[in-house]
């Protein structure tokens, strides 16, 4: 279904054009996946090239941690999706009623004929498709209302059981077997990469940028703290 890449929602076939931000959809939210990909790295790339006097520890922290910011919590998607019924419905009602009172003649639009007629018809249509967008959205989000606790719960539990099963000191000697000595930045790159290979080793996830986000509250608890 068509998806807005910027504000991580889902539309009805046929609509080409979020409502909250106005930008054109792509075809599928695997698609926006891909294409914020792409955008990061690309950002990424010319923040690198244009800002030289970055520091190594700058640079190497948001190469490893850029990623993240693809996922979007279900809880962020659930008032993304409210807020798209809410705006839907305050548009529909509106035309509705407008286009109501033209049928009524209550309000005589300065055009006769075919013209009144075709106008009157396209905001009516307007109407129910806004409030039919509204539906769905609020449908939508009452889906996603579930499943918040339930990713709030899966997340807990892996960063319960990474704590538990693995320390920093483990995961610093295992750096250190593997590589010799790093530097600090260096040490902290290796570090969430050898937090997400465990991950990925160890449970069984398929969203990559799931991983991420995991891995990016992981390593806070662990080393930032």
């Amino acid at each position: 279904m068509p998806y807005c890449p910027k504000c991580d929602m889902e539309f009805m076939e046929g609509i080409t054009v979020c409502s909250d931000c106005g930008g054109p959809l792509v075809e599928s939210e695997e698609a926006a996946k891909a294409l914020k990909a792409q955008e990061e790295q690309a950002s990424q790339q010319q923040e690198w090239d244009t800002d030289p006097g970055a520091t190594q520890v700058d640079q190497i922290e948001k190469l490893g941690r850029s990623y993240s910011a693809i996922y979007k919590k279900k809880s962020q998607k659930y008032e993304d999706l409210k807020s798209s019924a809410s705006a839907f419905i305050m548009v529909g009602v509106v035309l509705l009623v407008f286009s109501l009172l033209c049928w009524l003649k209550i309000i005589n639009l300065p055009m006769e004929g075919v013209s009144k007629l075709l106008f009157q018809t396209v905001l009516t249509v307007m109407g129910i498709g806004a409030v039919a967008v509204a539906a769905s959205s609020a449908n939508a989000a009452k889906g996603m209302s579930s499943q918040i606790e339930e990713e709030n719960q899966n997340t807990a539990e892996l960063i319960g059981w990474f704590t538990e099963a693995f320390t920093a000191d483990a995961i610093d000697q295992k750096i250190l077997e593997e590589n010799g000595e790093l530097s600090p930045e260096e040490q902290s790159l290796k570090r969430y990469e050898y937090i997400q290979d465990l991950l990925t080793t160890h449970k069984d996830l398929p969203d990559e940028a799931f991983v991420e986000s995991v891995s990016e509250d992981i390593y806070e608890k662990m080393f930032d703290n």
